[in-house]
């Protein structure tokens, strides 16, 4: 019997393998090069934090419970993902750990963010998944 094939296009869009690219060239230039710059320090990756897991999320979903490729995030799935991550980075990890710093302002950009993905990126594939490039068997 034939796997059916696992279909990898919502993690090959471009606007998400460019934001992936910005958060890991920043983590890189911040930690192994010690390159900062304070407001990007601060609020970039928060900023890109949303998009990329509310993707990785619709994948998750289209992919591993068999919504399909027509499938949307529900606007109220966005926010309690978007409540939950805030209550977790904001109020859990700095009671847990002062290496953590809640700050009001990253909630904004985690709202941003949520808003970016669900007005620009969360559409159904219109095309369904492209041949050869976007499966691996």
């Amino acid at each position: 019997m034939k796997k059916p094939a696992l279909q990898v296009a919502p993690l090959l869009a471009p606007w998400f393998i460019v934001m992936v690219s910005v958060a890991m060239v920043h983590q890189v230039a911040q930690k192994i090069f010690g390159i900062s710059q304070r407001w990007v320090d601060s609020y970039l990756d928060p900023v890109l934090l949303m998009p990329i897991l509310l993707q990785l999320v619709l994948w998750e979903r289209r992919v591993l419970f068999g919504k399909g490729p027509r499938y949307t995030l529900e606007w109220w799935r966005i926010a309690l993902i978007c409540v939950w991550v805030s209550f977790l980075a904001e109020v859990i990890f700095p009671m847990i750990s002062s290496k953590f710093t809640a700050d009001i302002y990253d909630v904004v950009c985690y709202v941003v963010g949520s808003l970016a993905f669900g007005l620009l990126w969360n559409t159904p594939e219109s095309k369904g998944v492209p041949q050869g490039v976007a499966t691996i068997q």
